[in-house]
């Protein structure tokens, strides 16, 4: 269906989004650190990002705005804790993402924000 950057850097939640991507029928990238993102985006027709705002090392609203800056044309779909203060959030949309999940959610909820992201526009 679509290929997915997915990063985010906790290993158990990064494994159970990937399967559940992966048996929705996308191919999926996915990666703990922000630092290789960019790489998998070079190297991969990347459709979607799906990010963690806190992520170590580079971080994550840096890494969105990097992938806003050079690859344009992709969707990004910013990960959030739900603990979040209102001013953070704001700053996230604030960046241009295109959706914005506060974790925890359902995985149904992820399967359909994804869709909803990729499906051709009328």
């Amino acid at each position: 269906m679509s290929s997915i950057l997915l990063v985010e850097d906790d290993p158990m939640v990064r494994r159970i989004f990937r399967l559940l991507l992966e048996e929705a029928r996308h191919t999926v990238c996915a990666t703990g650190q922000a630092d290789e993102a960019l790489t998998f985006c070079l190297d991969r027709l990347v459709e979607l990002a799906i990010v963690d705002t806190f992520l170590p090392g580079e971080g994550g609203l840096r890494l969105i705005g990097r992938l806003k800056q050079e690859y344009p044309h992709v969707k990004i779909l910013a990960l959030t804790g739900g603990f979040l203060a209102a001013d953070h959030r704001q700053r996230v949309v604030r960046m241009g993402v295109h959706a914005l999940l506060d974790k925890p959610f359902p995985p149904s909820e992820l399967l359909r924000v994804v869709q909803s992201m990729i499906a051709p526009s009328p």
